[in-house]
């Protein structure tokens, strides 16, 4: 997709943050691609062409009654002499099977076209879901690390799931409401054409009625669209904690107390759901109830006053008609605005997340050309999480020369960790430069900003994160693999000492290690972390205490492999262990904030 224009880019920084219904649907229609913005408007246009079906399916019921309750009246009718005159150059016969066939035929075509217009609908929402999908989770991966981790990840779930749906649900509303809201004034104009008296009376009513049921109703459904979208984040969040709670939960037999939590926070959930439903639809009943009354009042006023009850009836039916189509419209409009109202606050967080990535796409994209790689040099560097008074580092000064393998140890909660998060770009130091040396002998700041940074980099984290899909699936992730990447991962493997585990290489890219790679052991797990972390031949590897699981002589195998096939790579490793250090060319320790090189022994 194209980048937003800067006009665009300037609206939207104005009214990211407002909430109302009509700008969270403006902010929609802004951020989407050209394409559906397209296919809305074609949208509004079949509304509008239903409308004039509806409109012709209504005035087409008066000639056809008329001319069956009194044929031999049909000349004198008003309508017919006013709106379609040519009807009278026929026979009686002819005009009855005329307004018959006429009458059929216009029914069928519009229910056929109300049909392709929902499924027109429906395929716009969701083309538009899964454009939002991508660019939400494409702005939260693009968070630094700070800001990715200010939220749970049940949170983020449920925006690029359940939020994203009830975006989907949200756009799907909005379309009906301005469909409904179309078709709605093209029957009640039609109305007033066929009786103006009659037509004013049931529009000023049933309008009223909705009008009055959509005040008394707008406080409720603001009140849901924060509240549900509250408890569908605690619900995801009490699932996601059960789950990952399976050995102490089975071990002390706890099964029932967290049942009993999802149930209260499901049932919580749900009746918030079904208290929202019925605010949406039981205005229908009583709209309905009034509707009726209206019609058969103006009915038994019209017999009273007209001698002519064959005008009178073939002119209520098409009324009754009228409002048998306009009737679900009306109701169809205020279905749409009560649950858009209520799903405002979840499609306000989806648009927010994907504006945010578009303001900030710009710098995201940016792109300094990185000829080489040379030095890695920190210079005075401190950072804090929270404020400048409480510094976890304190005045690093590094250089790391090109093809050097440098280790970093230091007792827990020192700050290895983020040291190493500030080194690959995760986050940004307090103050201080960070930056790397290039082969023209400029310095460049580290930022994972620049994708050329980030192709250089190799990483693996203490905490190994796999997927259950093949291994040669979680080396890749999941990349097309063609015959050349293939026989890379098989090396990759050899490198790693893992290839000796399969039977045969099919193995290796179609069977499934489990969720979380469970069918492994956490020796297994970390060589296969430190193959992805080499698929793309990075310049520089960060090791976080990569190698604990592995024996002494594994842990051998695995480096001196790495430096044989990757001479030129630089290493920078987080261990505390002494087999590991010596393979090193030069260690660190992280004390008191600070770091201190230590001679080797």
């Amino acid at each position: 997709m194209k980048n937003i224009s800067l006009s665009q880019k300037s609206y939207l920084k104005i009214h990211q943050k407002n909430e109302s219904l009509k700008q969270v649907i403006f902010n929609i229609f802004v951020i989407t691609n050209k394409r559906m913005k397209v296919k809305m408007i074609i949208n509004i246009f079949f509304s509008f062409l239903s409308g004039i079906l509806d409109s012709v399916a209504i005035g087409s019921i008066i000639p056809f009654l008329y001319v069956l309750i009194s044929p031999e009246k049909i000349y004198e009718s008003n309508f017919i002499q006013r709106y379609i005159p040519f009807l009278l150059d026929f026979e009686t016969n002819k005009i009855v099977l005329t307004s018959f066939l006429f009458v059929i035929l216009v029914n069928i075509l519009s229910s056929i076209f109300k049909i392709y217009i929902i499924k027109f609908t429906l395929k716009i929402s969701a083309e538009c879901g899964s454009f939002f999908a991508k660019y939400a989770f494409k702005n939260i991966i693009n968070k630094d690390l700070i800001s990715f981790r200010k939220m749970e990840i049940t949170k983020y779930i449920n925006i690029l799931i359940m939020q994203t749906n009830n975006t989907v649900a949200f756009i799907d509303y909005i379309q009906f409401l301005l469909s409904g809201a179309i078709l709605s004034l093209m029957i009640i104009i039609t109305c007033l054409f066929i009786n103006l008296e009659a037509s004013l009376i049931c529009l000023i009513g049933l309008t009223s009625a909705y009008l009055i049921i959509s005040y008394f109703t707008r406080k409720e459904n603001l009140f849901l669209s924060k509240r549900v979208l509250q408890s569908s984040n605690q619900y995801f969040k009490t699932v996601k904690d059960s789950l990952s709670l399976y050995r102490p939960i089975n071990l002390m037999n706890l099964d029932s107390f967290y049942g009993n939590n999802i149930y209260d926070q499901s049932l919580n959930f749900r009746y918030l759901t079904a208290r929202g439903a019925f605010t949406s639809k039981y205005p229908k009943f009583l709209i309905e109830a009034s509707a009726i009354v209206l019609i058969s009042s103006i009915s038994f006023f019209a017999f009273k006053n007209n001698s002519d009850a064959s005008q009178v009836l073939s002119l209520m039916a098409a009324i009754a008609l009228a409002a048998q189509k306009l009737l679900p419209n009306l109701q169809l409009v205020y279905l749409s605005w009560s649950r858009a109202l209520q799903k405002k606050t979840m499609a306000f967080n989806v648009v927010d997340n994907i504006i945010e990535f578009f303001l900030a796409e710009e710098k995201l994209n940016r792109k300094i050309k990185l000829q080489s790689f040379s030095k890695l040099r920190l210079r005075s560097v401190y950072f804090s999480f929270d404020s400048k008074k409480n510094y976890i580092l304190e005045n690093i000064n590094l250089e790391i020369k090109k093809g050097e393998f440098i280790a970093i140890k230091g007792n827990s909660g020192e700050g290895k960790t983020t040291l190493m998060d500030l080194m690959i770009g995760f986050i940004s130091p307090t103050k201080g430069e960070l930056n790397f040396k290039n082969k023209l002998n400029q310095y460049q700041n580290i930022s994972l900003e620049l994708n050329e940074w980030k192709s250089i980099i190799g990483y693996v984290p203490q905490e190994i994160d796999l997927i259950n899909t093949s291994v040669a699936g979680n080396i890749a992730l999941n990349e097309s693999l063609n015959t050349q990447k293939r026989k890379k991962i098989i090396k990759l493997l050899e490198i790693v000492n893992l290839k000796k585990l399969f039977i045969n290489e099919n193995e290796i890219f179609d069977r499934f290690i489990g969720d979380s790679g469970v069918l492994l052991s956490g020796g297994q797990r970390q060589r296969l972390s430190i193959a992805r972390s080499l698929y793309k031949d990075p310049a520089i590897l960060f090791l976080d205490e990569a190698t604990n699981g592995l024996d002494k002589e594994t842990e051998y195998e695995v480096i001196s492999n790495i430096r044989y096939n990757f001479p030129l790579i630089t290493m920078i490793t987080i261990s505390h262990r002494d087999s590991l250090l010596k393979l090193c060319d030069k260690i660190y320790l992280l004390k008191n904030k600070n770091l201190v090189k230590l001679e080797k022994v």
